[in-house]
């Protein structure tokens, strides 16, 4: 009978890769020979085993894990789900690739590769990768080299772990994306609880765009800003000459904001022809 395991190659490419050497090739392990209990590298927080458990029942199993050690009990790198599948069948053996031996960075390295191949990451579970990895004393630099991505990335999946319940419950559903959520996460201190609600249900029904959430927050924000606060300026003349504080452009901008840019961008101007007369000068 041919053998059905899908994406060898593509596994043995990445072993090679990251363990930078050769695995054994594809072996048959009991399942009891293997520790189910340390999760170190797993990272997705919602393991659903429903569709697995049917795939593996009429096809058996695809796809190896990939386990490390020289001997009983061997640490899973790549395949949780895959392996509480089978033994949730009741079956006994695992189709595995062991490597004697690999770090912990490595074996990370491997395990994001391995379920980014399969498409099989949400941020969140990158955003837990990151913690796991943190947890380890890793700084978010390291972080970054680990999973080949970079240390803003890092720092936007970490604060994800911080949103507020309804916010992650609503990005681990799927009802809302990454952006939305940060946006989400923004508006939390400027409304109440249903208010919030309204909002992840209208970006649910596909209403609102994340253009339109950003003006709703700077709206929300003017709203809520006391009427006797000072002005927020963007230019202020120093002993020296004078300062553009604060100053960025946005299409999204209020209007009233943009009349002070371009007040502050009239009045920066005019002190730098003034000094230019001076020199010259005329």
């Amino acid at each position: 009978m041919p053998n059905k395991i899908l994406k060898t190659p593509t596994l043995q490419h990445y072993v090679e890769q990251v363990a930078g050497a050769s695995s054994s090739g594809i072996t048959e392990l009991p399942l009891e020979n293997i520790d189910l209990s340390n999760t170190q590298f797993e990272y997705r927080l919602d393991p659903g085993l429903e569709l697995l458990i049917e795939s593996i029942k009429k096809d058996g199993q695809q796809i190896p894990v990939i386990v490390r050690g020289t001997k009983s009990p061997y640490q899973l790198i790549c395949g949780f789900r895959r392996t509480r599948s089978i033994q949730a069948i009741g079956g006994g053996m695992v189709k595995a690739i062991i490597l004697p031996e690999i770090d912990d960075d490595k074996a990370h390295r491997l395990s994001v590769l391995e379920n980014e191949e399969r498409k099989s990451l949400t941020d969140l579970d990158r955003a837990n990768a990151c913690k796991r990895l943190q947890d380890e004393n890793h700084t978010q630099s390291q972080i970054a080299a680990i999973l080949n991505t970079t240390q803003e990335q890092v720092s936007r999946y970490l604060s994800l772990l911080s949103l507020p319940e309804p916010i992650f419950t609503a990005l681990k559903k799927g009802t809302v994306n990454t952006s939305h959520a940060l946006e989400l996460k923004g508006l939390t201190s400027l409304c109440d609880a249903a208010y919030l609600a309204d909002l992840i249900n209208r970006i649910a029904q596909k209403e609102l765009s994340i253009r339109e959430l950003r003006k709703l927050a700077h709206r929300k924000k003017a709203e809520q800003t006391p009427k006797d606060q000072p002005r927020k300026t963007y230019f202020r003349r120093t002993s020296e000459g004078f300062k553009l504080i604060g100053f960025s452009y946005r299409p999204e901008m209020p209007d009233t904001e943009k009349q002070k840019a371009v007040q502050a961008l009239k009045e920066a101007l005019a002190v730098l022809e003034a000094e230019l007369k001076v020199g010259s000068g005329k």
